[in-house]
């Protein structure tokens, strides 16, 4: 049990002084810094330094990655000026379960915790949302933690995936003698190419969930079965 926590302890000091920022060339177009290597004050002028997809070894800790052809970050967020009941569960659920729902289908190829992590930095939610700002939801949490140190890895993913709350509104439907609520989600969706460096897809969604009065679980469910379901097509469309 100490040997256990005291890997987690060396790893996560590892990889804690280590971000991957976002560097904005344009609206379409941006480049990786490695802020280990850089003067965050300085970012502008820094030029792309960062490339661990290919070996790094630092005190034989970091081994080259089993490549994969697409595999993912993924950064989640939400609108905190959101005025919704609930609003603050909702989200957290919808996002924990559509990780479950991925994990367990295997749909996408999330790199692990650690590699996931390095990109939760604050400049990145700002600089990929551009014109507006959105709070963090911890989604690194959730991915699998890799424990053992000769498989601790650092790698730039194929792609990297934003999706955000942006704003939740509910309606009273009713049909002959059913009723039933619609709660409809506006999301904010992008899709970055690491390797030509272009934002490829920037959308608003809108997502209608059906469900019956005090069905919440049932709710939650289904938000989340229909975010994994959109991810893994979003994934599956790309080359």
């Amino acid at each position: 049990m100490k040997i256990v926590l005291f890997l987690f302890i060396l790893t996560s000091l590892i990889f804690s002084k280590e971000h991957i920022i976002i560097k904005l060339e344009n609206p379409q177009k941006f480049e990786l810094i490695d802020l280990k290597q850089v003067n965050l004050n300085n970012i502008d002028d820094e030029e792309p330094l960062f490339d661990s997809s290919i070996e790094r070894v630092k005190d034989h800790l970091y081994v080259e990655y089993d490549d994969t052809k697409k595999d993912f970050i993924i950064l989640a967020a939400y609108n905190d000026k959101i005025v919704f009941e609930n609003k603050d569960d909702i989200i957290k659920q919808s996002f924990e379960k559509m990780i479950a729902n991925i994990l367990n289908e295997r749909s996408l190829e999330l790199l692990n915790q650690q590699n996931n992590v390095l990109y939760q930095h604050p400049i990145n939610f700002k600089n990929i949302s551009k014109d507006k700002e959105y709070k963090i939801f911890d989604i690194s949490s959730l991915l699998i933690y890799e424990p053992s140190l000769e498989r601790t890895f650092l790698k730039i993913p194929e792609y990297l995936i934003f999706l955000a709350f942006d704003d939740m509104k509910l309606v009273d439907e009713e049909f002959l003698f059913f009723k039933y609520k619609i709660l409809n989600i506006k999301l904010r969706f992008k899709i970055l190419d690491t390797k030509q460096k272009t934002i490829i897809k920037d959308q608003i969604l809108n997502l209608d969930i059906s469900f019956k009065p005090n069905k919440y679980k049932e709710m939650l469910d289904e938000i989340a079965r229909s975010l994994s379901i959109f991810l893994r097509d979003e994934a599956k469309a790309l080359k």
